[in-house]
C-alpha cells in the first residue's frame, strides 16, 4: 500500500469493485464466489487455516473457492493488501497487487488456468488504483509535510533564542 493508511472509503471502494467483478473471475460454474458481506464463517476460516492465515476477516474483500466439494482449501482470497491462493497439490501462496498490477503474467503464471485470469487481471488492476494517491492528495499530503516541517523549524528557532537570550543574560 502507499504512503497513506486506509480508509474506511478506499476500504469500501475496494469491497465494491470485488462485488461487482469477482464472478467473472471464477472459471467454473461449480466454483463459489464470495465478497465482502457473504462470505460464510466456514469456507473464511478453512481458506485461513489452508492458505490465508494471516488475513483478518475485516480485510477480505472477496474470495473463490474453486474445490469440488466446497472445502474452500483451495482457491484465491483477496484481501485488502493482496491476493493469497492455494492450488490443489501445491503450496500456499500470496501475490501482491502492486506485483499484479506491473506484470500482467504473474496471475497467469502462478494460478495457471484455475481462474478467468483476463477478469482477475482487470479487476487486480482497479484495486491496486484506489491505493494510488490522486494528484490532490498528494499535494495535500505534501503540504501537510511541509507544514510539520515549518513547525519545526519554528519550534527549534524558539529554543535558540530562548537558549541566546539566557546565555547574553548570564555573560554580560
Amino acid at each position: 500500500m502507499s504512503d497513506f493508511e486506509l480508509t474506511d472509503e478506499r476500504l469500501q471502494k475496494k469491497r465494491d469493485i470485488v462485488k461487482r467483478g469477482i464472478d467473472s473471475c471464477a472459471r467454473y460454474s461449480t466454483d463459489r464466489v464470495y465478497f465482502y458481506g457473504n462470505l460464510t464463517d466456514k469456507a473464511f476460516f478453512a481458506a485461513k487455516q489452508s492458505y490465508a492465515g494471516k488475513v483478518n476477516r475485516e480485510m477480505v474483500l472477496g474470495m473463490i473457492d474453486n474445490t469440488i466439494t466446497g472445502s474452500a482449501k483451495n482457491g484465491l482470497l483477496l484481501a485488502v493488501d493482496g491476493i493469497y491462493y492455494k492450488r490443489m497439490l501445491e503450496s500456499p501462496g500470496y501475490i501482491s497487487y502492486a506485483d499484479a498490477a506491473e506484470n500482467e503474467k504473474l496471475l497467469k503464471m502462478k494460478l495457471g488456468d484455475d481462474f478467468m485470469i483476463n477478469n482477475l487481471n482487470k479487476m487486480v488492476k482497479e484495486i491496486h488504483a484506489v491505493d494510488n494517491l490522486t494528484l490532490n492528495e498528494f499535494l495535500e499530503k505534501a503540504n501537510e509535510k511541509v507544514i510539520n516541517i515549518d513547525k519545526t523549524i519554528d519550534s527549534v528557532n524558539e529554543v535558540f533564542t530562548t537558549a541566546q537570550g539566557l546565555f547574553n543574560k548570564w555573560f554580560k
